[in-house]
């Protein structure tokens, strides 16, 4: 069980990372775009299987989901603190 919410955080920060970097704009980028957007998809998701016989909704999955997410954005806002410049559009 515990491995199944594991692949969901790892899942969801990678999810959010990548749409992040490839959304980014000059001079950064609005990172809660890309988050609420992988928020909302994984949200789908998971409530289109509350319709299908073969699988079930979770709200441990959306709380793991999240947890991804909201990582990701904590250590982007921490790594822009730090380090301004490296904000931005990569070279």
């Amino acid at each position: 069980m515990y491995s199944d919410k594991l692949a969901h955080f790892a899942a969801y920060f990678m999810t959010t990372s990548l749409c992040y970097l490839a959304f980014r704009r000059d001079g950064g980028s609005v990172a809660l775009v890309p988050g609420a957007a992988v928020f909302l998809y994984s949200s789908g998701i998971e409530v289109l299987q509350a319709f299908l016989p073969y699988r079930e909704f979770s709200i441990g999955d959306i709380a793991a989901n999240s947890s991804g997410i909201i990582s990701f954005l904590v250590i982007l806002a921490i790594y822009r603190r730090i380090n301004p410049a490296g904000g931005g559009s990569a070279a």
